[in-house]
Order: C-alpha cells, then sequence, then structure tokens
C-alpha cells in the first residue's frame, strides 16, 4: 500500500517503473507509473501516472491477503495529492479506452515509456491474487546500486541512556524518541517522501548509506540548502554535507558544521523549519526532540578510560598513534591534533577553525560513531588514509607511511563504532512498545499537538513489520491481519482523541495495546517464516529482479 502519489512516483524514478496501491476518498485504486526519459534514476524525471479504482470483489480479495484499510498510509485530500512536482509539471485528467489517467508531463517532453506501464497495468488487473504476492519493499534513500538486503537485514547498534526517574522528564523523552521516527514533524513535501529525522540519523547515529538524486553528491550527505524538500534556505548552490552521527552530540556545542547554533532546540527548530519545510513545532516537541537527543551517547568503547586515553587493550599501532595526536605541530608551540581534538572534552574543543576546506568549521567530536565514509564536513574523502594524507600535507607534519598508519589505527581506536546489530522481529516489537509508551502519555495528557504524529509513528512501524510476513507459509496471513487489526486500533484512539473524547480514546488505546501484547507470542511463534529470516529475506529480494 503506498501513502500517496509521491511514493509511487519515487519509486518510478528508482526503478524506470512502479506500481501500487492508492487511498482516496472514494475508496482504493490500484496504479501504475513509468519515467518518461532517461536517467531513470533522476529525482526530476517526468512521471506518467495512470490509476484504475479496484472492484468490491478485486478488493476483498486483496484485502483477504495483504490488507487495505490503511496500514501504513493515511488517506489523503484531493486538493493536496496531485503536486508532486511543483512547478516543473502540469497536470491533465484524460481516459484512454475508459482507463482514466493522470499524466504528469513536463512541457515538451514525448511519453515514450507507455506502453510496457499500460501492458504491466493490464497483467496486474487481471490477476490480482498473483499481484498481491509481490514482495515490494520500498528502495527510498538508496542509489540503484546499493544492497537493499543488507539495509534490512541490520541496522548500527549506538547506546541510549537511561530513562529519567521523573516521570514526567521519561516521558518527555520517549515523546521525543517517537517524534524522531515521525516525518509529520516536516513540510509536505518531506513528510509525503517519509522522511525523519531517524531516516539520516538512523538509530541516532550517521545513515552513511542516504542518498538523494540532485541532492547527494555520494551516499551520506545531503544538500539541506536546496529545495528538494521545499525548505526555505535553498542558497541556488550545490553544497552537500556529511550526515553527522548524534551520539553523544548533546556535550558537543555549537551545534550545525559551521558551529552557527548555541543550542539544541535552535538547530532542532532550524532543521524542521528552514531546512525540510515544517511548520514552527510548538515548544514541547522541540523540548521532546531534545530530550531524547541528550539521551544519545557515543558507541560504547572498552579502549577509552574516562579521561580519554586509550586502556592497555589498544594495539601498539593505536598506541603510537596516540603518541603522534599529542605531538605538537613543526613551526608551533602548542598546535597538535588533540589541541583542538580534546580527549577530555569528548575530543572536540567547542570552537571553530579554518583547515582549508572553506571556511570556519566547527570541531567535530571524533566520538559520535562518524569514522565511516565519507570524511569531512562536505564528504570529499572516501577513506581514512586520504584525510591523514590532507591534514600531513596542510600542517606540513612530515609522517612517513607507518606515522599515518599508526594515526589511523587510533582514530579508529577512539571512535569506536560501526557496531550493528540484526534486525529481529523482538526488537521491532520493543520499539512499537516504546512508541505505544509514549502515545499512552500523550492521551493520559491530553496532549493534542503530539498525538497525532505519535501514533502515526506506531501504526508505521506496524506497517514496516507487516511487510516482513510476506507470503503463504502458515500462519504469515494472521499475523498480517493480526496487525492491521492492531493498526485499526489506534486510529481508533487517535480519533477519539483529535474528535476530543479522551476517555473513549484511552479505552480504544489501552484495548488495542492489550491485543499487542497478547499478539506478540504469536507473531514470534510465525516469525522463523517470515521475512524476519535472512535466508527466505534474500530469496524473496531475489525473486523481486526475475
Amino acid at each position: 500500500m503506498l501513502g500517496g502519489l509521491d511514493e509511487l512516483i519515487q519509486r518510478a524514478r528508482q526503478r524506470g517503473m512502479a506500481t501500487g496501491l492508492l487511498a482516496q476518498d472514494e475508496g482504493v485504486m490500484i496504479a501504475a507509473a513509468a519515467t518518461l526519459i532517461h536517467p531513470r534514476s533522476s529525482m526530476t524525471a517526468p512521471v506518467v501516472i495512470f490509476v484504475r479504482p479496484l472492484s468490491a470483489p478485486m478488493l476483498r480479495r486483496l484485502g483477504e491477503d495483504r490488507g487495505t484499510d490503511g496500514l501504513s498510509f493515511r488517506a489523503e485530500a484531493r486538493t493536496s495529492i496531485w503536486r508532486p512536482l511543483g512547478s516543473q509539471a502540469s497536470l491533465s485528467l484524460v481516459a484512454i479506452n475508459g482507463l482514466p489517467r493522470a499524466a504528469y508531463i513536463r512541457a515538451g517532453v514525448v511519453a515514450r515509456s507507455l506502453l510496457p506501464v499500460l501492458a504491466f497495468l493490464a497483467s496486474i488487473l487481471a490477476a490480482p491474487a498473483v499481484s498481491a504476492q509481490r514482495f515490494e519493499p520500498t528502495r527510498r534513500w538508496l542509489r540503484p546500486v546499493d544492497d537493499l538486503g543488507v539495509v534490512l537485514m541490520e541496522r548500527p547498534l549506538l547506546p541510549l541512556a537511561a530513562l529519567s526517574l521523573d516521570p514526567e522528564r521519561a516521558w518527555l523523552e520517549r515523546l521525543g524518541f517517537a517524534l524522531f521516527r515521525s516525518p509529520d514533524l516536516f513540510g509536505e513535501m518531506a513528510r509525503r517522501a517519509g522522511l525523519s529525522c531517524e531516516v539520516c540519523h538512523i538509530g541516532g547515529g550517521a545513515n552513511r548509506r542516504f542518498f538523494v538524486e540532485g541532492a547527494s553528491i555520494k551516499p551520506g550527505t545531503f544538500d539541506v540548502t536546496s529545495s528538494v524538500f521545499e525548505g526555505g534556505i535553498d542558497d541556488g548552490r550545490f553544497n552537500p554535507l556529511t550526515i553527522p552521527g548524534l551520539g553523544g552530540a548533546a556535550q558537543t556545542a555549537p551545534f550545525g558544521h559551521r558551529g552557527e547554533f548555541k543550542d539544541l532546540a535552535a538547530v532542532t527548530r532550524h532543521v524542521i523549519v528552514e531546512e525540510f519545510g515544517g511548520v514552527e513545532p510548538d515548544r514541547q516537541a522541540v523540548a521532546a526532540l531534545v530530550a531524547h537527543m541528550e539521551r544519545l551517547k557515543p558507541p560504547d568503547n572498552r579502549l577509552l578510560d574516562d579521561l580519554g586515553r586509550l586502556s592497555n587493550q589498544a594495539s601498539a599501532a593505536a598506541r603510537a598513534g596516540e603518541a603522534l595526536f599529542h605531538r605538537v605541530f613543526p613551526g608551533s608551540s602548542t598546535l597538535s591534533c588533540a589541541a583542538c581534538h580534546t580527549p577530555t572534552s569528548h575530543f572536540g574543543d567547542g570552537r571553530r577553525h579554518d583547515v582549508g576546506t572553506g571556511g570556519l568549521i566547527d570541531t567535530p567530536s571524533l566520538r559520535r560513531g562518524n569514522l565511516l565514509p565519507p570524511f569531512m564536513h562536505d564528504g570529499r574523502f572516501d577513506r581514512l588514509d586520504q584525510v591523514v594524507a590532507y591534514f600531513d600535507s596542510h600542517f606540513g607534519l612530515d609522517l612517513d607511511p607507518g606515522d599515518r598508519a599508526n594515526l589511523i589505527a587510533y582514530l579508529e581506536a577512539v571512535d569506536g563504532g560501526g557496531a550493528v546489530e540484526p534486525v529481529a522481529l523482538i526488537g521491532d516489537l520493543d520499539v512499537v512498545d516504546e512508541l505505544a509508551t509514549a502515545a499512552a502519555g500523550a492521551i493520559e495528557r491530553r496532549a493534542l499537538s503530539v498525538l497525532s504524529p505519535v501514533i502515526g509513528v506506531v501504526r508505521r512501524e506496524l506497517g514496516q513489520i507487516h511487510e516482513r510476513f510476506f507470503g503463504e507459509a502458515q500462519g504469515l496471513a494472521e499475523a498480517r491481519q493480526t496487525l492491521i487489526h492492531l493498526s485499526a486500533g489506534f486510529r481508533e484512539a487517535e480519533r477519539h482523541g483529535e474528535a476530543g473524547n479522551w476517555l473513549l480514546a484511552g479505552e480504544w488505546f489501552r484495548r488495542t495495546r492489550d491485543e499487542l501484547g497478547a499478539a506478540r507470542s504469536v507473531l514470534e511463534a510465525v516469525a522463523p517464516r517470515s521475512l524476519y529470516d535472512p535466508e527466505l529475506l534474500k530469496r524473496a529480494l531475489a525473486a523481486r529482479l526475475r
């Protein structure tokens, strides 16, 4: 099920052709889309879309298999759904042999790819039962060459500090955990695309696979001063920046690559409003996001003591690199690597410096799990040896190959990042439970401004779990229906809260959460036959390419 035409368009631009189901006020429609010109993977390529309402019998057959009650989408008003390309496109509605067509065609472009899409759409309409069993994981934020299997099988592991013992503070931290995953904070284009803080800063770390055609120069970078997501600070230049990890960031003010923000609240508001076109967030939402980010810790590192010194467990090469890190540069009485990346100050100094890369740059901490390519604030280097070679040349350090290797060993020891954990049902259900706790707090406090975003995230996570229970093996269809039922229950709680019926909202929420707890053992029993199994996931991904 698609979240709107924009998602269909994005998939078509990534693959050349895409299909899916769309929700509208009148019901559910099946849609197909194709790009008109090459390259297929362009963020601005024109797209032609065909849509057709589903008949009641066809809808029932699809519903029995995958469910169509709005698990991972929300119906969008007709007045807002037709604007994926802004001023780049015009909309025309015509009919070809009785088939409604919504065609987004940039002026002067001829539709060259219509016949394959028509044939594909016709095949889907002729055989809905088979099409409903296609595994179609979304390739958002990836290059076409990236390994989708790796993304779906593992995620970064970054520790969180324990929740506060104060109940109100603990709820605020949980609320921030939920809002960090919510696209509803951002403007319309980013929201429809499913973008959230979590997408770029996955698990609080840096998503170095993130890629948007036309806004990224390489994976792990993004031009925050572009108009891709209708932000308010388009500077007319292509200048992507590296996505930073946020582990321990709360202790390393100022914030921003150029250190222009004095506190987390200021940079949070800037990202939401100026970079991604969101409305002005209320104080509670900003405070919650800050509270969550203050819980994000640097990667656990047994090689460092409390003063940032290497322990005896570090390698000889790393210890030799530590000595070089503290060695004063030639021609200076005070300057060294450690003078700016001070071990006792989270390997930063809270200041800005010009190191020859384009003006003053905030000193980045070396303890945020950022030691992944690309490197430097603009992602100019792909390898750590290139970074060391640059500073060797810039500061005239006269390092020999052994010195460079030792410095690299030291930097790797200090970073301590790179840990991953397998994606598993238990972990995903734990996330849902944490999000549900935040939603329960919103209902208890009658916090209307955050109710919809938080329950929306709960339902989105249930939708992600739903996708894993793909196939016809025993118990999978029942698992899908269970997840659909849970999503619908949380939506009812949200609906009653939005209407001001808080008692009824609470009743619906408690009932649904109890059902979620009861369903956990059922889902866990079926999980070995689902796409949580790595081998089954590999087979499903391979089948998509045939």
